[in-house]
């Protein structure tokens, strides 16, 4: 066991997939390193950190597979060689990233050549769409809810039914407010108190070049990350001071809590 956990990710997934002295790890090491494995990700997933989801599901993934071998061998009396094994540990991996991940052919396509085992292609495919299908009639992938929690907008691929009938004018303002690439302090004071969450962003020739939210506006003035020169600086300063940021923190999530009341089963839809 000392093996696998003192080992870093990569010496760890070349042990799993290794075809020799297969059946050295008890069931027992096996369940503890996939549960721990398991754990720990599911912990530092979303934090501020590159910890990664990609290697760990490959460890996750082939630990589960060897632990399959092992199971079959020990209680199922069923002879197993080593390469077998690998296999096994090459299925599960694949099969635990396409169902968090949701990848499909460039997966299967990394995974072959990751192991240069082209006789695995018609078993790796069937093992890997029968996750995906698994996973997408339960929940999200991963990524797709990373992205919802740091609130950044996502296009889906199909307009949910709830949505397809709902017009434009329901959900957006007639006269959106608006920021310059470099707008002044008196300008986002404005776009903070006016209670949206999300404001677009204009280029000189008034062309929407993106957008940004009202919690990265408030971070960039406490923050004071000005782009102007001196004279407008003090300026600036002052106005910074004028602005009340815990009122303005309240009111932008009071009324972003009333818009998610009065709209909830739409969001419900994407959710």
């Amino acid at each position: 066991m000392a093996s696998l956990f003192f080992n870093t990710e990569g010496n760890a997934i070349k042990t799993l997939f290794d075809t020799q002295e297969v059946y050295e790890y008890s069931i027992y090491d096996l369940s503890i390193f996939s549960l721990v494995w398991y754990f720990f990700t599911i912990i530092t997933y979303g934090i501020w950190m590159p910890a990664g989801l990609f290697l760990p599901g490959i460890i996750m993934g082939g630990t589960i597979g060897r632990l399959y071998s092992r199971i079959t061998w020990e209680i199922f009396g069923i002879a197993k060689d080593n390469k077998e094994a690998q296999q096994n540990a090459l299925l599960g991996a694949t099969a635990m990233l396409s169902g968090y991940c949701r990848l499909t052919y460039s997966l299967q396509v990394m995974m072959l050549e990751t192991a240069s085992a082209i006789n695995m292609y018609i078993p790796l495919l069937i093992c890997m769409m029968f996750s995906y299908g698994t996973a997408l009639y339960f929940n999200k992938s991963l990524y797709f809810r990373a992205l919802r929690t740091k609130q950044v907008s996502f296009l889906h691929e199909k307009v949910p039914k709830i949505n397809r009938d709902l017009k434009a004018k329901i959900i957006m303002c007639p006269d959106p407010m608006t920021l310059h690439l470099v707008p002044k302090v008196s300008e986002v004071q404005d776009c903070l108190r006016s209670g949206h969450n999300t404001f677009p962003i204009l280029n000189k020739h008034g062309i929407l070049v993106g957008q940004i939210s009202s919690n990265f506006l408030i971070v960039l003035i406490e923050k004071r990350h000005w782009y102007l020169n001196k004279l407008q600086h003090d300026e600036d300063d002052e106005i910074k001071d004028e602005i009340d940021l815990g009122d303005v923190k309240s009111k932008t999530l009071n009324d972003m809590s009333a818009d998610k009341d009065q709209s909830t089963d739409n969001l419900n839809a994407f959710n």
